[in-house]
């Protein structure tokens, strides 16, 4: 976390310059669009009413030269005039990026903005300045509509693993501009819910080792890292989305440099997780938790209430801690755990859905780098959800959403410790945007998973949606030339619809042409027994 604080300073506490006209002084400056971006960031850390009137926009700069670069952004709402510009100075040591926050926006309303940048001769005083932007027309250009916290339905996108795949400057299976017309569907789906409707990228949404455990074409420097980010953000039909679309985002180990990362543990290249942590917080950091040191967070949208985990940065698989003591190994630390505990058990939101975002599969898989590998842990997760909150009322309403996959995949389980039956969860998972594999079919997601002789639980599957992509068309020549050369046979995702009134949660799995693959619908409450 060195970096934070570096970042911290440019980003979380800018330099934010409002016109003064009280000055005499005036500034002429030329406006450029942004050479990455715009990003419309969803905020919030537990203040539900706050965080239905923020919201940051992420941008980067132009090229490197001796300048100063400060990026400019206005915002109107759809029937009013642009109000002043606001202003923040971006860097070189952050590779010019930097956020602008706009705190006190009117609920449930559209909004337009342009934003971009503009340079001065260096170390330039402009708090003393008029500033007039030129060329506003040369704006980098986005619309987002702030939510309605009283909606009763919801409708939102989330997915994870967005393998781009650039060996020697070629890139494989279409993975680059043609791959990424799934983000053009995303966009079409959102339509469906355009004032609560986002998009939640829940891990892998770069992949730093494109060709996996072969470790050919690695990104070893934060140059290159820097450069996987502006390359992917910069695919047109990304950008569309990114632009004008709220989004939350999540890391996982891709995103940290290899797979199945773990930074705290020796295994992985100090240097290369350095790297991808400092990238991380330039790129993608604003697309969750405002400006905490900790990835974790909650938010707030309509009908429901969210918690994303962070199961990357505070794992340790080591039963040894740097004092030769003796430990346990775990995903996340005590503070992360007390905060999912607040929220989940916290009686104002018992009546609202409760969706529990994991980056890797909380009971659907037994795979070590998922939670089954930490099982003491899980069963804390899993027993907490199925407990009662604190004013001792059963909590209910609660969905797991995960990733990693590479696959859409859906499954309800009875959940069973020594004694018997405790409970039931549906897990759900969106996977596979863009990768190399996936899974092959349902025998992926064991019928049974038993730890309890580690202190786990006994998850039994007692239902299934169908499993996308169709491994079928894998069968053919074509899919299996396909596979070789790093195309998803489909790349997938998913759209929940919440309908409160009518008890009613529907995952909704598309591919990258839009093209609808099937559905399931859960009820949000069960019927009394």
């Amino acid at each position: 976390m060195r970096y934070f604080n570096k970042f911290l300073k440019f980003a979380t506490l800018p330099t934010i310059l409002l016109l003064n006209l009280s000055q005499t002084n005036a500034l002429n400056v030329d406006l450029s669009p942004l050479t990455s971006g715009p990003i419309v960031n969803g905020v919030d850390n537990g203040d539900a009413n706050e965080s239905l009137n923020k919201v940051h926009l992420w941008g980067r700069a132009g090229d490197k030269h001796r300048k100063d670069y400060y990026i400019v952004a206005r915002l109107k709402k759809s029937d009013a005039d642009f109000e002043p510009p606001k202003f923040t100075k971006v860097d070189d040591v952050n590779d010019r990026t930097g956020i602008i926050p706009f705190p006190e926006l009117q609920i449930n309303t559209p909004y337009e903005y342009q934003i971009g940048y503009i340079k001065t001769q260096k170390n330039a005083d402009l708090s003393g300045e008029i500033v007039h932007v030129k060329n506003w027309e040369k704006a980098s250009t986005g619309k987002f509509h702030t939510p309605n916290p009283n909606a009763e339905q919801l409708s939102f996108v989330f997915g994870s693993c967005y393998r781009y795949t650039n060996v020697l400057s070629f890139e494989l299976g279409a993975s680059g501009k043609r791959g990424s017309r799934i983000f053009r569907a995303i966009a079409e789906q959102l339509k469906n819910d355009p004032a609560n409707g986002f998009f939640l990228r829940i891990g892998d949404n770069v992949y730093f080792d494109p060709i996996g455990k072969i470790n050919f074409g690695q990104s070893k420097t934060l140059d290159d890292m820097r450069e996987t980010y502006r390359t992917v953000w910069g695919f047109p039909n990304y950008r569309n989305l990114l632009a004008n679309t709220i989004t939350y985002s999540q890391k996982d180990d891709h995103d940290s440099g290899f797979n199945n990362a773990i930074p705290l543990e020796e295994t992985c290249d100090a240097e290369i997780v350095a790297h991808a942590e400092k990238s991380f917080f330039e790129y993608q950091k604003w697309d969750g938790p405002n400006g905490s040191q900790k990835l974790y967070y909650s938010f707030s949208r309509g009908p429901a209430e969210f918690f994303v985990f962070d199961t990357r940065e505070e794992r340790v698989n080591r039963t040894k801690n740097n004092e030769g003591m003796d430990q346990i190994p775990h995903m996340i630390n005590p503070e992360q755990f007390k905060a999912f505990q607040d929220w989940i058990q916290n009686p104002a939101i018992q009546n609202k859905v409760k969706f529990v975002v994991t980056t890797v599969p909380l009971i659907s898989t037994a795979d070590a780098d998922a939670w089954a590998g930490f099982p003491i842990q899980q069963r804390q997760i899993v027993e907490t959800i199925l407990g009662n909150d604190r004013a001792g009322t059963p909590i209910t309403k609660a969905f797991i959403l995960t990733g990693d996959g590479h696959c859409t995949h859906g499954g309800t389980y009875n959940i069973n410790n020594e004694a018997g039956q405790i409970g039931t969860l549906t897990e759900i998972m969106s996977s596979g945007l863009k990768s190399i594999v996936s899974f092959g079919s349902k025998d992926d997601f064991p019928a049974a998973i038993d730890t309890r002789d580690k202190g786990g639980l006994h998850f039994v599957k007692i239902d299934e949606s169908d499993v996308f992509p169709d491994t079928s068309k894998a069968e053919s020549i074509i899919g299996i030339i396909g596979n070789l050369i790093c195309e998803n046979v489909d790349g997938v995702f998913v759209r929940m619809d919440i309908d409160m009134p009518g008890n009613t949660l529907t995952m909704n799995t598309f591919n990258q042409n839009n093209v609808s693959l099937g559905s399931k619908t859960y009820p949000i409450m069960a019927p009394a027994a």
